[in-house]
């Protein structure tokens, strides 16, 4: 859900205060909050029968500059795409980049200094890649070399030095990827996950990332870089 102070649309005056992405069956929709009741409307985009719809509000030049809700998600003919809105009304288009079929996608606009979006994703290779936004347009490259076993694992937390994409490699082994100067670089955990296992990813209010999974014994655990989880929650005062 993306929290977005709006001022209403032409089907419902009262400020919209939250949206919400979800496939139906013309293929996407958008559901409004406004603090008393769902509306849900149609938006152009095809998004493929797996994986999820990413959201991320920012202000778009190209919507007045408002703070204006993005959908990315897996177009159903492979590619990433977009859905947002305009001063003239919903778009949608393909951007560069394929994420591989299943794919967890996870965006952030906290890396660059102007705040341009960053869409993280598993290529079809099995490797991390980002498509980013700037002023010369959308591009997209391969970050990491290290292969991800389950692309459905991704999961992001900013951080005050930029955003940490976690995900589960080979073995199980939970890894984390974070940009240092110019290049993104990826260091496996102390953490073995249990197959089929997903990753939630979190900011403690110290500003650092902390992750969360299930243990090959089926108990829940959860990191922030080699410190184990009783000091982790401790930091959220429990």
């Amino acid at each position: 859900v993306v929290p977005d102070p709006g001022v209403g649309s032409r089907d419902d005056p009262l400020p919209v205060l939250q949206y919400t992405f979800v496939r139906s069956a013309g293929g996407l929709a958008e559901d409004q909050w406004n603090g008393g009741s769902w509306l849900q409307l149609s938006v152009p985009g095809s998004p493929s029968a797996t994986g999820n719809l990413a959201t991320l509000a920012y202000p778009d030049s190209g919507n007045g500059a408002a703070m204006t809700p993005h959908a990315f998600y897996r177009a159903s003919g492979g590619s990433l795409a977009e859905t947002y809105q305009t001063t003239s009304g919903w778009v949608t288009n393909d951007l560069p980049g394929s994420p591989v079929a299943g794919d967890t996608i996870v965006a952030t606009n906290t890396t660059a200094v102007s705040g341009d979006p960053e869409v993280f994703f598993v290529n079809a290779r099995h490797q991390l890649a980002v498509t980013a936004d700037s002023p010369s347009g959308w591009a997209t490259r391969t970050l990491s070399a290290v292969p991800v076993a389950e692309p459905a694992s991704l999961a992001l937390a900013d951080t005050s030095t930029g955003p940490r994409i976690f995900a589960i490699g080979a073995g199980g082994l939970v890894t984390v990827t974070s940009q240092l100067g110019p290049v993104w670089v990826t260091v496996p955990l102390p953490a073995i996950t249990t197959r089929g296992s997903s990753l939630a990813a979190t900011t403690t209010p110290a500003g650092k990332a902390a992750v969360f999974f299930t243990t090959s014994a089926g108990t829940l655990a959860g990191r922030r870089g080699h410190v184990p989880l009783q000091t982790v929650l401790s930091g959220f005062g429990e």
